[in-house]
């Protein structure tokens, strides 16, 4: 891509300069017509010759791209809901951007902002300055606001853009909470079973043997196991510490990352509450994207990385096809593992009456009712199971340490 520098007609007397990105001066002229300008006048813009400065701003710039890894989805709802109440207000879009740039707090966030408004201050549009920023800005939330400056709509796509990132932090935080409890019970569980393993068992394992007996197999057992943990626990920790890297290692690589998603989708509840996560958001995505006036095949393009399953993304992908090749979006679910057939029957009605994207938010609610019943099942269950689990651990661990006790009782009284 090459760099342009430009000055248009915005009006009968007014002049604007601005730059942008184009393949060539002819793809240049197009953009700036698209943007409603008449060009007078467009040439490459030369770019000054390296310098320690430049060195350095490049540093800066390798730094904001590590500190955006930090972004969260939050912020995405946090810069788009203010944006739209400003933009919703008549605000100009450059001064919406300083506005909601000024009561930003968070620093990637900020320094992302800060380059999204310089740019758009320059030329660019809204949804060139944020494409070059997609761990903020999806491809979904580019193309839509794309679209939203080129049929004048801009207000209405923020809204729905703004009200799905908040459903999304809503969803995500209902998630979270609902996990809480099992997550404490789960770790103080294990935290006390380890420090008996490790701390207390071996003293009382010094005094089974001063008593000189045999002891019972569960209570030998018990103690094996606590040698190993007491002895070698470091060894433990970096074996469960290379396990992990190597997983993450393992997931590095494309077919090792299809692979564990697909024992992932396999794994009880976990799998199904996955998957329909992950429908719900490509379904009502889908739904925004073509009531916004995009084609089908290129929604489904946009879409296909929203989800962050790897055999997710495949039958996305897989779908698209089947639709460029011309085969009607009902049937091309029905032969994949995507809906339920009351939902592709949804799909095939909408498809027909020509209201596709209001039959996609008919099923996006159903889904996203269907996993929280789904999540509020699981943590229902889950609790008093994983209670049983860990009394279970702790009950063996008891009833090892007191069976010597009991006989040589035993053993005392019957002499």
């Amino acid at each position: 891509m090459t760099h342009y520098t430009y000055r248009a007609k915005t009006g009968p007397s007014q002049i604007q300069t601005g730059e942008l990105e184009a393949v060539d001066e002819k793809e240049a002229v197009q953009k700036i017509m698209q943007r409603g300008f008449i060009p007078l006048d467009v040439e490459v813009r030369r770019l000054p010759t390296k310098s320690p400065k430049a060195s350095s701003s490049f540093f800066f710039w390798t730094r904001i791209k590590s500190a955006g890894r930090a972004v969260r989805q939050e912020d995405r709802s946090a810069f788009l809901r203010p944006l739209n109440d400003l933009i919703d207000a008549d605000v100009p879009l450059l001064k919406a951007l300083s506005l909601t740039l000024a009561q930003t707090r968070k620093p990637p966030v900020k320094d992302i902002l800060s380059r999204v408004t310089t740019a758009v201050q320059n030329g660019d549009s809204l949804s060139e300055a944020l494409k070059n920023f997609p761990e903020l800005f999806p491809a979904y939330v580019v193309t839509m606001i794309r679209i939203g400056e080129m049929s004048g709509h801009l207000k209405i796509v923020l809204a729905r853009l703004a009200e799905y990132a908040e459903k999304e932090d809503e969803s995500r935080r209902k998630l979270t909470m609902s996990l809480i409890y099992p997550a404490i019970v789960l770790g103080m569980g294990f935290l006390t079973v380890f420090i008996l393993l490790t701390f207390v068992i071996p003293k009382l394992a010094v005094m089974f043997a001063d008593m000189g007996q045999r002891l019972p197999f569960v209570t030998r057992i018990l103690i094996a196991i606590s040698q190993i943990c007491s002895r070698y626990w470091e060894i433990l920790i970096a074996a469960v510490a290379v396990f992990i890297l190597g997983w993450k290692r393992f997931a590095s690589f494309p077919q090792g990352q299809r692979t564990l998603d697909r024992l992932i989708l396999k794994i009880p509840f976990w799998g199904t509450f996955v998957r329909i996560q992950n429908l719900e958001r490509l379904v009502r995505m889908l739904g925004l994207l073509l009531g916004n006036g995009v084609p089908l095949t290129t929604a489904l393009e946009e879409i296909e990385m929203i989800s962050d399953n790897e055999v997710i993304r495949f039958e996305v992908k897989a779908l698209s096809q089947k639709i460029i090749a011309g085969e009607r979006f009902a049937s091309a679910l029905a032969s994949g593992t995507f809906l339920s057939p009351e939902q592709i029957g949804m799909m095939s009605i909408g498809e027909e009456t020509g209201h596709l994207d209001s039959a996609l938010n008919k099923v996006a609610q159903q889904l996203e009712t269907q996993s929280e019943r789904l999540v509020r099942t699981s943590t229902t269950f889950m609790e008093p199971v994983l209670i049983l689990i860990i009394g279970a651990i702790v009950g063996f661990m008891v009833v090892a340490l007191l069976m010597p006790v009991f006989e040589m009782n035993v053993g005392s009284a019957g002499s």
